[in-house]
């Protein structure tokens, strides 16, 4: 019998070192040609900008009041234990992320890479404004505060400078349009300008901690142990569970650096690098600036005085 020769497909040649791969997955690759962005990056500039970004321990003392009368100086530096130890373990673990897809906007590609297959567009579509709106509300914070620390500057030069509502607005303006200008046309200078801002950092936290160590005060070391609930709460769990927000609040925003990766050269390697070692190094230099806040002014006073 004859053999029709369209049946007659002959040996068929297997690459088996050619994974195959799951159904709806995407290919990494393509998102990384489809970066329009210049890599100006490198790991240090972009440890430096995590470090300045967070700037952990600058706001240790801003956020102590509402430690002190939720839990008082035990729960305070209790809490920021356990706090920081919960951020490293999220650290780590967007760390490992980060290093199989660095991308801007990192959460909503994740998602969509690791939520079930029949809710991952709705879960991606959640994700993705969860973080935007984040970071729009972090932007109105950062800028809110700096105003504030400017009008704070200018009272001490002068302390018949009275805080009017439109100075307030102007400031914030006028720090928008700067940041904005930056960004539009001198972001080649931002990495640098990071670096320095980074050195400034730990040298200015260098003299900060020395100079309240020689010339504070000191309390005892019982001061550890001691608590307070003078905010009003008639139980001492929720009161340290409240003043834990004020932990919390320093190290929102941690994974912010991830954000850069598609401006980062070798960006699976640095971005996890930096995420990891600049928030450890920002909590580290909390916690001593936290223990040194403890020890050297008189915890009573900052209660009575309701800072």
């Amino acid at each position: 019998m004859d053999t029709d020769p369209k049946c007659n497909l002959g040996p068929i040649n297997v690459d088996v070192s050619v994974q195959p791969q799951a159904p709806n997955s995407r290919d990494a690759s393509l998102l990384e040609k489809q970066t329009r962005t210049r890599r100006l990056f490198s790991s240090t500039q972009l440890f430096f900008f995590s470090l300045c970004y967070m700037g952990t321990w600058g706001a240790v003392g801003g956020n102590m009041y509402y430690a002190m009368v939720n839990g008082g100086p035990a729960g305070w530096f209790f809490s920021y234990i356990v706090v920081f130890f919960g951020v490293m373990c999220q650290v780590a673990s967007l760390g490992e992320l980060a290093s199989i897809r660095p991308i801007a906007g990192a959460q909503y590609h994740w998602t969509f890479d690791f939520a079930p297959v029949s809710n991952r567009r709705f879960l991606t579509w959640i994700q993705g404004w969860v973080t935007w709106i984040g970071y729009i509300a972090t932007l109105a914070g950062c800028l809110n505060q700096t105003t504030a620390m400017v009008e704070g500057l200018v009272q001490l030069r002068n302390t018949e400078y009275q805080m009017i509502g439109w100075h307030t607005t102007l400031i914030t303006v006028g720090t928008l349009l700067f940041l904005t200008l930056v960004n539009m046309y001198a972001f080649p200078l931002v990495p640098w300008f990071e670096l320095l801002s980074g050195f400034l950092n730990l040298g200015l936290f260098v003299v900060y901690i020395a100079v309240l160590f020689a010339m504070s005060p000191r309390n005892t070391g019982a001061i550890f142990l001691e608590e307070d609930v003078s905010s009003g709460w008639d139980s001492y769990f929720p009161a340290v569970n409240i003043g834990a927000l004020s932990n919390i609040f320093l190290f929102v925003g941690f994974e912010s650096v991830i954000h850069m990766a598609e401006e980062t050269r070798e960006p699976k390697k640095a971005v996890p690098r930096a995420l990891f070692w600049s928030i450890f190094a920002s909590g580290v230099m909390a916690l001593i600036t936290l223990i040194t806040l403890i020890v050297s002014p008189r915890c009573e006073t900052v209660r009575k005085d309701r800072w």
